[in-house]
């Protein structure tokens, strides 16, 4: 069995940005860093995605007053610790909303772009959860933030992706959607090896696939048996996203489970329609894993 990328170390992180999905984020990492039995990092980043610092060095032309460009200075950085200390507040926040969770908490502020901070946070990180809609993307409609995509391509640990608002009930029942590769086994393995989703009820779904790819489908149902999973096993036709949105919504799934960017023909199957398409209609959360 392959090493899995939910370490025996480490903790969950987190990261804040004020949009709408903020609450969902904390309550599900929260639920994981106590099923992980480890301490929740809430990390929030006052700069990313917002305007960049003033480069007073040219920016308002010869002959400029020197009083002018001071102001300019001074008023950048008063809108950097405006900014830093709206981020504390929503740390506070979104700290105590999480404080009867049993779970120890920490904060931190950095500077940067998210996947750069989660890429240098990822030796201590057993999963992170971030908002799969993001500060502009409102807390309804089907676009993706835009940081998902450089988060899934930059980091290898388990991406745990919360949608608009908290679940309306706990976590109970997982599907994990396959397509019966490599990729798809190593998920699995994944799975398999993590106290994660133990004990959940668990759902295995084969999108297609021709017999080989069903015998593969059969193993993948015995290393989930092996370790404590009693999986129920699901076939269904293509279109794939069509048929995971289907079984989400019929199984009364509460957490959707899916591999993320393969290579040669599985690329768009992973990484572009199938992936993309479930992203923005799945109504629940999304574990991806790479």
């Amino acid at each position: 069995m392959s090493t899995s990328p939910i370490p025996a170390e480490g903790h969950v992180l987190a990261a804040v940005d004020g949009s709408p999905a903020t609450g969902a984020v904390v309550a599900l990492a929260a639920w994981a860093a106590r099923r992980l039995g480890t301490r929740l990092e809430l990390l929030h980043l006052p700069d990313d995605g917002g305007p960049a610092p003033l480069d007073a060095s040219g920016s308002i032309g010869l002959g400029a007053q020197d009083a002018l460009l001071q102001e300019l200075v001074e008023l950048d950085a008063r809108r950097a610790q405006l900014a830093q200390a709206r981020g504390r507040q929503l740390l506070e926040a979104a700290a105590s909303s999480a404080d009867n969770s049993g779970v120890e908490i920490i904060t931190r502020q950095r500077h940067g772009r998210l996947r750069d901070a989660l890429a240098e946070a990822e030796p201590d990180t057993r999963l992170f959860v971030i908002g799969l809609r993001g500060t502009r993307g409102g807390g309804s409609g089907q676009d993706i933030g835009g940081q998902v995509e450089p988060v899934l391509r930059t980091v290898l640990r388990p991406v745990l992706l919360a949608q608009a608002l908290p679940p309306e009930r706990p976590i109970t029942r997982v599907l994990i959607a396959l397509d019966g590769s490599d990729t798809s086994r190593r998920a699995v393995e994944r799975v398999a090896a993590s106290p994660l989703l133990r004990g959940l009820e668990c759902h295995l779904l084969l999108a297609g696939g021709d017999a080989a790819q069903q015998r593969g489908f059969e193993e993948m149902a015995g290393t989930l048996a092996s370790a404590g999973f009693a999986p129920q096993l699901h076939r269904a036709g293509l279109p794939a996203d069509d048929a995971i949105v289907a079984h989400v919504d019929s199984l009364g799934i509460d957490l959707l489970v899916m591999g993320a960017y393969g290579h040669s023909r599985l690329r768009e199957w992973f990484l572009g329609s199938t992936t993309g398409q479930v992203l923005r209609r799945s109504p629940v959360p999304l574990l991806v894993l790479r």
